[in-house]
């Protein structure tokens, strides 16, 4: 399929598109003389007709072969973006995946894409944005503890004002806000996203590592900026989330990016408080339980390199990300990983052919293993790292046997 691609158009004005739709191959359409060939970007969406629907698909490229006549081509109907939303590595990974699991690239590719983005959205969304009014009085909210305290958060923020994930993400909520509005406290306005990446900072001091941490640590350090799989096996209490994040601390201070994969919403919040913890940069969270919205957004964040860290369930592993520098895939042995309907495939191992292409590390931590780690491992694919002490002062839980007769 790649054969017959080109990234400029021939004589003729067709085009290939990958479509949503359960059949196999990409679609030829015309490109109307009302739309230059110069704005089409590989990886952009366009809007086409199929049958007697429109559908969004990603433009893949000009077409070399003219297999189909002319006269039983549909032009498209316009171009929705003018740069790429997937770009070439995302777009190799999901040809990649496309093959490896027998699934059609169209709908492999759209389930790359957030929600928004698959129903024709535009990339660049406005955000909320609180700030106090010029006549607001804190005296007045003494009795309200949840607005006051929503209060004191815009507080610390100029006119400007802060970004409303941001607030929540600090600990407010949207009705104490909304309250506030009421009362003529604060006022919302609406303003495009700050893309501009923030420099990473160390909020709070590294744990002191033990003889085994250090190693792992030293271990994967020196394989930052080429691909190495490691397999972290460790006891549970052994510090393996230390281990990640003072493997990961030369990533960041590099502005690469790190993505870390956990297997279920649940450990989202307790992954991104740790992690929040030790590093003070833009962090985003992946997940389904997040708003169309707030998913979008994070996916820009970190498509355009302003996010540093982010952190997802399975489907994160395709997220764009322009200054990869590793990958951390956390209870590597949980069977949340795996895809069960639809586009099946295992994150696992989407995130190591996506290490191998990147050129970056990746870790699998777990204190149980898979036997296919194991194996991996055991035929050197893997480096075997093992931490068999509790970190710090910590002992092994005691284990009793109860006879059940």
């Amino acid at each position: 399929m790649q054969d017959d691609l080109l990234t400029k158009p021939t004589n003729a004005t067709r085009i290939q598109v990958a479509l949503p739709v359960p059949l196999f191959g990409v679609f030829d359409y015309l490109l109307p003389e009302r739309i230059s060939a110069e704005k089409l970007t590989i990886g952009c969406r366009v809007q086409v007709p199929f049958g007697r629907q429109e559908l969004i698909g990603i433009f893949l490229g000009f077409a070399s072969q003219a297999d189909i006549e002319e006269h039983k081509l549909k032009p498209i109907h316009q171009i929705l973006d003018e740069q790429a939303v997937l770009p070439n590595d995302i777009l190799n990974l999901l040809r990649w995946a496309a093959s490896y699991y027998h699934y059609p690239l169209g709908e492999v590719i759209s389930a790359a894409l957030p929600a928004l983005l698959r129903q024709g959205r535009p990339l660049d969304i406005l955000t909320h944005y609180w700030r106090i009014t010029p006549h607001a009085n804190r005296e007045s909210l003494k009795r309200a503890a949840k607005q006051l305290e929503a209060f004191d958060l815009l507080n610390l923020h100029d006119e400007r004002g802060a970004p409303e994930n941001t607030l929540f993400m600090m600990g407010t909520t949207k009705k104490a806000l909304q309250q506030l509005e009421q009362k003529g406290q604060a006022e919302s306005f609406l303003q495009p996203i700050d893309h501009t990446p923030q420099a990473m900072t160390l909020a709070q001091l590294p744990l002191q590592a033990n003889e085994e941490q250090a190693q792992a640590i030293q271990h994967i350090q020196q394989h930052l900026g080429i691909f190495r799989g490691f397999l972290l096996d460790g006891l549970t209490g052994s510090g393996k989330t230390e281990v990640y994040l003072q493997a990961m601390q030369p990533i960041l201070e590099a502005k690469q990016q790190v993505l870390v994969l956990v297997p279920e919403i649940g450990l989202t919040p307790q992954t991104l408080d740790r992690f929040r913890a030790r590093f003070h940069c833009d962090i985003v969270a992946l997940h389904s339980n997040l708003t169309e919205v707030a998913r979008l957004q994070a996916w820009q964040n970190a498509a355009n390199g302003k996010a540093l860290i982010v952190i997802g369930t399975r489907s994160a592993v395709f997220t764009p990300l322009p200054r990869l520098g590793m990958i951390i895939i956390d209870e590597e042995h949980d069977l949340s990983f795996k895809q069960q309907d639809t586009f099946r495939y295992h994150a696992r191992d989407v995130a190591l052919m996506r290490g191998h292409s990147a050129q970056c590390p990746v870790i699998l931590g777990s204190a149980t293993p898979s036997l296919e780690s194991l194996h991996l491992a055991q035929e050197g694919k893997l480096q075997h790292l093992q931490l068999t002490k509790r970190a710090g002062a910590a002992s092994l839980s005691k284990i009793q046997l109860i006879d059940l007769r």
